[in-house]
């Protein structure tokens, strides 16, 4: 069963799954943070340039940085209940910003059990583009969609 939380309460929850297990609902928000380790963003500063260089998009890309540092996904599933929109393009994800305005690539390593442990999985942030730029990486060939990526 499943509890509802407060909309003010929940800003690292997606607005769509906005409802905790009942054993965690009793757990306030800073608790909930501070005992789960989610998805480690690498080179975070790209988002944050993004942020800077495409201001209608930063909200979105704050809300998105949240999302993930909470998230322990161990399949490119799991990644999709979070992101619905979120595609599998060649090895890399591609998550949708602005309604398609703007797009992220990125290579996800999900989570894995390990001795009885999950792991903490790792997002590589490649790019992040206009639509239209996006549409210029996936007509170039192997070699031209690597120039694009900054892993």
């Amino acid at each position: 069963m499943s509890t509802s939380i407060d909309q003010n309460s929940s800003s690292c929850l997606h607005p769509q799954f906005n409802t905790l297990p009942e054993w965690q609902a009793g757990l306030t928000l800073r608790k909930l943070r501070s005992n789960v380790k989610g998805v480690h963003i690498i080179t975070i500063k790209r988002l944050r340039q993004a942020s800077e260089d495409y201001r209608e998009a930063a909200l979105e890309i704050g809300s998105w940085t949240r999302i993930v540092k909470s998230a322990r996904w161990r399949n490119f599933q799991e990644l999709r209940s979070s992101f619905p929109d979120g595609d599998n393009v060649d090895g890399f994800v591609v998550f949708n910003f602005r309604h398609n305005r703007y797009r992220l690539i990125a290579a996800v390593h999900y989570a894995k059990l390990i001795d009885g442990r999950l792991t903490v999985g790792h997002v590589y942030i490649g790019s992040f583009m206009t639509h239209k730029e996006y549409g210029r990486w996936c007509a170039g060939t192997k070699k031209e969609r690597a120039e694009w990526l900054h892993f």
